[in-house]
């Protein structure tokens, strides 16, 4: 869907007179004619600006104005008053005919110049009634492009852009429209370079200048590359899952005395047929938990069908269990202080484990530095030879280590190989370890539950034999309700870990079919149109470099590469070019995606704008600027609208009988409003 710049106002307010324009564009060819340094440039920046696409130039939030929009204006007679305050407004439209007016702060604190006032409406061309709606959005801030309030994700919305995810670092991000802008918009200062270095790269996002030349021309190849972006990170998340399921599950474990068997640290590792299982620690062994809850109700069961005999029937026998259970006694209070000591050294060893992992990380942060700098200094044999590196003057060795040993060090890459062969191997300790010391202190808890159950025990067989020898036996009746306690104690732990395996697997199933789903994607592959875009997109851009004299190579070697979307010189890359022949492949790059977007065949997601700023630089000849600014006309009248900004024309009578709207002015353009 097009964009439209209906009109253009500034208002900047100062100690004496307001001074302002107001310029209204037409469709077709624009061109903004004045001398040098007389306002054009803030007139185009002042687009830029209001549509909050100043990420583009750069990470900086500084205003991308010139100071009589900021600090202090000149007037045509020299006179020069302070800045207080500067508006920007600007009249866009979309396709469907719907029409927004921006309003965004140039003066002000940064907290003021994020905000952006939308008027749904043609509030510079028309009056309109007061009841219509103004909405306040934010711009360069974090959100902005996905955010309900945020202005880029209305901007994207009224163009009927859906910005695809891409790759960026380790995950994804939107397309931001920052990194689009490149291709329809091109400032004095930094926009005359070749269309790739000049792509915004702070925004982390991994082969920027492809994903949004694949997005402007409407390719089904990055169609595909989305679809890879979603897949790719719907397993980063649900590998985050898996590992947060797995964590709040050993949480709910810790402390209970059981610990699960059989889930993996990664879900890529969880077979078809694994399984979680529950263990207690029974008998000095670990068992599952349904074993010693199934040899828990046999015993109560034998324990309930036998009448419970009096003292004196079993006096013998109770004198025999109290000698055994003062024995388990003292053995699991032996059995709990060893335990005790095991963990405390265990958790000593963890600490000294980690301590040595953050040593061997900074002795490898120190190797690569190191080999970092003689890298570097590979490419300059003289500072290599004095032996000192020119930063920081430090003596560079082919080893951390004392030169003068007679041992034979190993070189910066080996030491290298070798410390990060050191740290995985104790990385892997530290998992180990932390694994084992787990299972240890739950174990533990097992050992105090039985240290508890003898003490229990002992003193209840006391109890016993100082009965009345007639009465019935406490001792069998209080084993009856510790295994009672017991049983409700292992059923209970069965029942809040119900069927762990069922929640794990299904998040493996999810996980393999994420991964089917990207394997049939397979690699990356042009459509039969997308091959077509590039085919025709590679002719026009081609004649347009003949038809501007382009001289730095032939131009029937020329080629747009399919892989980089970039002009290539037969197989190789384009080498050094002159000056101006880089300013006549930016003509021909940005002008090419013009015409191939208005080709009827093709659907594409360019806006139909393009606002270029001095188009003539490096002093290319007169002849191929006027050659570039026919061509500019003839894509304007298929329907794009281009702002030229431009101190130099040859024939403006000309080129307004091409249909071109020539707006000229003498003297400044920014000028004392009456």
């Amino acid at each position: 869907m097009p964009l439209r710049i209906n009109c253009l106002k500034i208002d900047v307010q100062t100690s004496g007179p307001v001074f302002g324009t107001r310029l209204e564009f037409k469709n077709g060819l624009n061109i903004i004619c004045a001398d040098n340094t007389k306002g054009k440039s803030t007139c185009v920046n002042s687009i830029l600006y209001a549509l909050g696409l100043e990420g583009m130039l750069g990470a900086s939030h500084r205003v991308p104005l010139p100071a009589a929009l900021t600090h202090e204006i000149l007037s045509d007679d020299g006179s020069k008053f302070e800045v207080t305050d500067s508006t920007i407004q600007l009249e866009i439209a979309n396709g469907n005919g719907e029409v927004v007016t921006i309003r965004r702060n140039a003066g002000g604190s940064q907290m003021q110049r994020q905000l952006v006032h939308v008027t749904f409406g043609a509030a510079l061309s028309q009056e309109l009634s007061e009841d219509v709606e103004t909405r306040v959005m934010h711009v360069r801030i974090p959100n902005s492009a996905r955010a309900q309030l945020g202005f880029h994700s209305f901007l994207a919305e009224f163009l009927g852009w859906s910005l695809p995810e891409v790759k960026k670092g380790g995950g994804t991000s939107l397309l931001y429209l920052e990194c689009l802008a490149p291709f329809f918009f091109v400032d004095q200062l930094n926009g005359w370079d070749a269309i790739k270095s000049r792509m915004p790269t702070h925004f982390g996002i991994v082969d920027v200048a492809l994903r949004s030349f694949e997005f402007i021309l409407g390719m089904d190849i990055l169609d595909d590359e989305t679809v890879r972006r979603r897949l790719e990170s719907m397993l980063i998340a649900i590998e985050s899952d898996w590992r947060s399921e797995r964590d709040e599950f050993k949480r709910q474990l810790s402390g209970t005395g059981i610990v699960d068997r059989g889930i993996p640290g990664s879900v890529t590792d969880w077979k078809i047929d694994s399984e979680v299982n529950l263990w207690t620690y029974e008998n000095e062994e670990w068992q599952p938990i349904s074993d010693t809850l199934e040899a828990a109700k046999k015993q109560l069961s034998e324990l309930t069908e036998s009448t419970i005999p009096q003292v004196a029937e079993i006096s013998n026998e109770l004198v025999t269990r109290l000698r055994v259970a003062e024995d388990d006694l003292a053995a699991a209070e032996v059995r709990f202080e060893r335990d005790q000591r095991t963990v405390r050294e265990m958790e000593y060893e963890l600490i000294a484990v980690q301590k040595r992992l953050d040593a061997l990380d900074d002795n490898l942060r120190q190797y690569e530095d190191e080999h970092k700098i003689r890298r570097r200094l590979e490419s300059n044999p003289l500072d290599v030879s004095h032996g000192e590196c020119p930063t920081c003057h430090r003596p560079i060795k082919d080893a951390l280590i004392d030169q003068n040993s007679p041992a034979n060090p190993m070189s910066l890459p080996a030491n290298i190989a070798f410390l990060r062969d050191q740290r995985q191997m104790f990385q892997k300790m530290r998992a180990e370890s932390s694994v084992l010391l787990e299972v240890k202190k739950e174990e533990r808890i097992g050992l105090r539950t039985r240290l508890i159950e003898h003490s229990t025990e002992v003193q209840s067989l006391k109890r016993t034999l100082r009965q009345d020898s007639e009465a019935p036996a406490a001792a069998i009746v209080r084993e009856q309700v510790i295994l009672e306690n017991r049983i409700t104690q292992l059923q209970t732990s069965l029942d809040t870990f119900d069927d762990p395996t069922a929640k794990f697997s299904a998040i493996s199933r999810e996980y393999v079919e994420a991964q089917e789903e990207l394997k049939k994607l397979g690699a990356r592959t042009l459509s039969k149109v997308d091959e077509s875009k590039l085919k025709f997109f590679d002719e026009v851009h081609r004649d347009q470099l003949k038809n501007y004299e382009f001289g730095s190579y032939n131009t029937d070697e020329v080629t747009i590469d399919w892989s980089s979307y970039q002009p290539v010189h037969g197989d190789l890359p384009l080498g050094l070019v002159s000056a101006s022949d880089t300013v006549r492949l930016v003509w021909s790059y940005l002008l090419g995606l013009s015409f191939v977007s208005q080709d009827a065949q093709f659907e594409t997601n360019h806006p139909g704008l393009l606002v270029i700023d001095e188009p003539r630089q490096q002093n290319v000849k007169i002849e191929n600027y006027d050659e570039f600014l026919k061509h500019a006309a003839k894509a304007a009248e298929q329907g794009h609208q281009i702002i030229v900004a431009s101190s130099q024309l040859t024939d403006i009578e000309s080129l307004r009988k091409q249909g071109a709207h020539v707006k000229e002015f003498q003297g400044r353009i920014l000028r004392p409003l009456v």
